[in-house]
């Protein structure tokens, strides 16, 4: 068939030229014009010219033809030629590419096989899996022989007869062909046996050049079963360590270089008067600090850093969020990371706040003590007071009824030391006696009278510190000050506690943290005084029972703020407008100056800038005191 194919080929394109056509019809018209004269249908011509152009037509069309014809078909068969081998070098060409495309798949299959984690490449279509590396079969225990080709992969890593569908961990096949970006996702795979362990999986889209689609999935485990028993070892630990850190009586921080504090413990919120420790994070240690303390706080920490050597003991002033200052002692020291790099500080603070005030009460005792004895030697001599002309007439006038009302005190405050000094009195007079009848019996030796002895200088000691307090009452102010209001408080309960006990008054004292202001502390003293003593008479004449006197002290706005409550009969309407007016008294004629607290509240409004109210209470009449408050 190929022979008879081939020539006809061969026909075809040889007869396809028209000139070639051209030349045999016309040799085929001489022909036909000489079958005709041979038959007689023509007659044959007679002229000599005539027949030799005839034979000549016959002849050279025929020569023409047969020519032509074998050009063409030679010109054909050498294209022919050419083809072949064009097809030829095709072939060898392919066969090449194949052998290159055959190596680059080994190089593939050997680089994927070289992956440590389990890769495979899965048909977006259908799940099933086109190639896996070696170590997905030993990830998931698969035999050797084990075919995986053409299988799910859902089936091969969960068990499972279709993709999973937990919203907390969806399947990153599904989510790469609904987004068209990478997905990576945490699940639990099996392995042949069933073993459960946990992974991170990483899908990858390769897209159809053609239709711009998401064709096939490149997808890679990451086994992560023992990172996540690490993080969770890791997180009882930082538990424990935080519990011991919020359990610490000291404040514990970790601050950057530079001072900014990137982790605080709850002691920490608490110590500064803060909610949370996160109000603590990201601000700087410095902030804290008042404008004195800044530069040697920061000179200390340039110290730790430059000198990789810890500091103890360091000692700053801080304030709290409220605005209230307070004492710490500090212990720092760096932290490194692994290239021996410090990149942190730890810092431990405690509250020595008490330890200050006592450090700094025990010396102004010292001064105190120094101070007195010259003061004694000086009252030895003589007394002088300076009295300023060039005061105000209306200053002048408050300071002469303050005096009055000091002066009118005295004799309550008189009948209350004759009332201190009597037990003691009484208890040195059983003391001589005792040494006495020890006398008489025998029984004085050198310990029993050094034991009375120091007994009796105990209690001449209680009498001293009685007349001190008394001489610092009546000392004058000369300048402002700032002082502590509790301190002042308790003074003046010492004065009228033994004469509020003569009339069966009880007293209790509520403070509420530290409280201090600008002023003068014995005139803060002379106000409470007065009203204590203008409680005693209301109570006095009062049908209560169990009688009280119920002062209490806090900081709010700003303020100092004293509220002293007792609870006898309510002051009618009237008289409440009027209490503070002067020379008014609701006692008896002959019982009252009526300037008591009138002189109270001159000194609290115009001297210490305060106020001064009193209001009725359901538990009785409240004066309340507000002073501007100071930091220590």
């Amino acid at each position: 068939m190929s022979i008879i194919v081939v020539p006809l080929k061969v026909l075809k394109r040889v007869f396809k030229s028209r000139l070639t056509w051209f030349i045999i019809v016309s040799w085929l018209v001489f022909i036909s014009l000489l079958m005709l004269i041979s038959m007689d249908i023509i007659p044959f011509p007679e002229s000599w010219v005539a027949r030799n152009m005839l034979y000549f037509g016959i002849l050279s069309s025929g020569i023409a033809a047969i020519i032509l014809s074998r050009y063409n078909i030679f010109n054909y068969i050498e294209k022919i030629d050419t083809q072949n081998r064009l097809l030829k070098q095709r072939e060898r060409m392919l066969t090449r590419i194949n052998k290159k495309l055959l190596r680059q798949s080994n190089f593939l299959n050997l680089v994927t096989d070289s992956f440590s984690h389990p890769f495979i490449v899965v048909d977006a279509h259908n799940f099933e899996i086109l190639m896996a590396n070696k170590a997905f079969y030993e990830d998931h225990n698969l035999p050797d022989d084990f075919d995986i080709h053409k299988k799910k992969c859902f089936g091969i890593s969960h068990h499972y007869d279709h993709p999973c569908n937990d919203k907390e961990h969806p399947c990153p096949v599904v989510e790469v062909k609904k987004t068209n970006k990478p997905a990576t996702a945490i699940h639990t795979h099996k392995d042949f046996n069933g073993n459960d362990k946990i992974v991170e999986v990483n899908a990858f889209p390769v897209f159809d050049e053609a239709t711009g689609k998401v064709k096939q999935i490149i997808e890679y485990n990451v086994d992560i079963t023992q990172r996540i028993k690490e993080q969770k070892i890791l997180a009882e630990k930082e538990e424990r360590l935080r519990t011991i850190i919020n359990t610490s009586p000291d404040a514990i921080a970790i601050t950057q270089l530079d001072g900014t504090i990137t982790f605080a413990s709850e002691k920490s919120a608490q110590m500064m008067g803060m909610d949370k420790p996160a109000e603590l994070i990201g601000k700087n240690v410095f902030d804290f600090l008042p404008p004195e303390d800044i530069e040697k706080a920061r000179n200390t920490l340039r110290n730790l850093i430059h000198d990789n050597a810890p500091f103890e003991r360091q000692e700053f002033k801080t304030i709290r969020k409220d605005g209230n200052v307070f004492f710490q002692e500090t212990n720092a020291s760096l932290l490194y990371d692994n290239q021996k790099q410090a990149f942190a500080a730890i810092l431990i603070t405690r509250d020595i706040t008490d330890r200050k005030i006592t450090e700094e009460h025990l010396l102004n005792l010292n001064q105190q003590l120094q101070e007195k004895s010259a003061q004694l030697r000086e009252l030895n001599k003589s007394l002088e007071i300076k009295i300023k002309e060039e005061v105000e007439t209306s200053r002048e006038k408050d300071r002469m009824l303050i005096l009055q009302s000091r002066q009118a005190a005295m004799g309550e405050m008189i009948g209350n030391i004759a009332h201190q000094w009597r037990q003691p009195l009484n208890t040195i007079n059983l003391i001589i006696m005792d040494l006495l009848e020890a006398f008489n019996h025998g029984e004085l030796d050198d310990a029993y009278l050094q034991h009375s002895y120091n007994e009796i200088n105990k209690v001449v000691q209680g009498m001293s510190q009685t007349i001190d307090d008394f001489r610092n009452f009546f000392h004058p102010n000369k300048k402002k000050r700032v002082f502590d209001v509790n301190s002042i408080v308790e003074q003046s309960l010492s004065f009228t506690k033994p004469m509020l006990r003569a009339y069966h008054i009880e007293t209790s004292f509520h403070k509420n943290g530290e409280l201090y202001t600008t002023g003068y502390p014995n005139e803060l003293l002379q106000t409470l005084i007065n009203i204590f003593n203008n409680a005693k008479d209301a109570l006095a004449h009062s049908d209560t029972k169990n009688k009280k006197i119920n002062i209490k002290s806090y900081h709010t706005n700003n303020k100092a703020v004293i509220e002293i409550l007792n609870n006898g009969n309510p002051i009618s309407q009237e008289n409440l407008e009027k209490i503070f007016d002067p020379y008014y008294s609701t006692k008896p004629e002959g019982q009252g100056t009526g300037l008591g607290l009138f002189i109270s509240k001159t000194i609290i409004e115009k001297n210490m800038h305060g106020n001064l109210m009193a209001t009725n209470t359901d538990n009785g009449v409240c004066f309340i005191i507000e002073l501007q408050s100071t930091q220590n």
